[in-house]
């Protein structure tokens, strides 16, 4: 009998899909119930992954998401993204941390001055020490 090890599930009916394990949260001490859902567009396409890190804010728990940077993360229901997130065929579903630490060189997602200042005091940004 074959056996099939790691990244191998549906790999006969499907294409392999490349899978990383990224530790960029510190601890999280807070996180959005419902996550919010954020519709396929020309600017996130299907396939396309969303980075962990990106901004993201709700007007509502589980309603239609704001990502990057017009994410307005003032918004009570607002926060960094958990896991790296494929786009799906319509839409995909988005896991917000509202409270934590990061570890900010580890992301590939961009957050500005200003949605680091208003998450400041619930979420904190670790940098690296760098080579």
């Amino acid at each position: 009998m074959a056996k099939n090890y790691g990244n191998s599930h549906g790999i006969k009916e499907y294409p392999s899909v490349g899978v990383r394990t990224l530790n960029a949260w510190h601890r999280i001490t807070s996180r959005i119930p419902v996550g919010g859902v954020l519709a396929k567009s020309d600017e996130w396409p299907e396939g396309k992954v969303i980075p962990l890190g990106t901004p993201v804010s709700m007007t509502e728990i589980g309603g239609a998401a704001t990502v990057g940077a017009a994410a307005d993360l003032t918004l009570p229901y607002s926060g960094l993204l958990e896991h790296d997130t494929p786009m799906g065929p319509d839409c995909c579903t988005l896991d917000v941390i509202d409270g934590g630490e990061l570890l900010i060189d580890r992301i590939d997602a961009e957050i500005s001055d200003e949605q680091k200042e208003a998450v400041k005091f619930r979420i904190k940004f670790y940098p690296q020490i760098k080579d």
